[in-house]
């Protein structure tokens, strides 16, 4: 290697011509492999198929469907589950080994995991081979899916009663801790057949039960919700005695 590759060419003059040095640079094996190199290279580079990029592309959109997949199953399972009103976790869910049949309550969030997988053989492959930090079925997954769920819930719900101004809010508090249930009572007109209708809107955990401060968490909950506090045309509450205080 000299000429062309590790030293300059400076003389012209010898530079064309049978025994010159464009013609001898021509016979070398490093120029003859460059040359087939640089060829493969510009081929690929044009055809996309075959390029390293495209291939780790295609890869990944693949397994970003499958995932999605996945996660639409896995999501359809908490949504029965809680259109059945059935609690999602059983005596241990965390550490699950799908390969094996359970030796206890798993809970109705897994025992629905493992029928559907029964039938679906793409969730079944996710649940045996998947790392368990990527399975989507920890409890903090649950959580969050529930929260999405319930985000997608309350856009639906305010786009029904979108054009009843004049909602009433009821409360309940429930027996066994301070904690508040938020409902809204409105005029569906969207349905076929408008309609009065009662929804859930949020549960409130109460530091206090006084009259104050539950006014204070509901008018927090109607905000939250996007609701304007100034369209509510009537209150009712089961249970609720504080709220006869004068500073609620």
């Amino acid at each position: 290697m000299g000429v062309f590759v590790i030293e300059p060419f400076r003389n012209f003059k010898k530079a064309k011509g049978s025994d010159g040095f464009f013609k001898m640079h021509e016979t070398k094996l490093y120029h003859q492999e460059s040359t087939i190199a640089a060829s493969d290279f510009l081929r690929n580079y044009h055809d996309t198929e075959k390029r390293i990029d495209h291939k780790l592309q295609t890869v990944e959109k693949m397994q970003y469907d499958n995932n999605i997949k996945i996660l639409k199953t896995i999501t359809e399972a908490i949504i029965l589950a809680g259109k059945q009103c059935l609690p999602l976790r059983g005596k241990r869910d965390d550490n699950i080994d799908f390969s094996q049949s359970p030796d206890h309550n798993e809970g109705n969030f897994i025992a629905l995991l493992r029928f559907i997988a029964s039938k679906d053989d793409n969730l079944k492959e996710h649940l045996l081979t998947t790392g368990r930090n990527q399975m989507y079925t920890s409890k903090t997954i649950q959580n969050d899916i529930i929260l999405c769920i319930k985000e997608v819930m309350m856009k639906q719900l305010l786009r029904q009663f979108a054009k009843d101004l004049n909602t009433p809010n009821v409360a309940d508090k429930s027996a066994n801790s301070e904690v508040l249930t938020v409902c809204i009572r409105f005029v569906d007109e969207i349905s076929e057949a408008p309609c009065i209708r009662e929804a859930f809107l949020d549960f409130v955990h109460l530091e206090r039960i006084t009259g104050e401060q539950i006014a204070g968490k509901i008018f927090e909950s109607i905000s939250a919700a996007g609701l304007n506090l100034s369209c509510i045309r009537g209150q009712s509450y089961d249970g609720a005695s504080s709220m006869s205080a004068n500073k609620a």
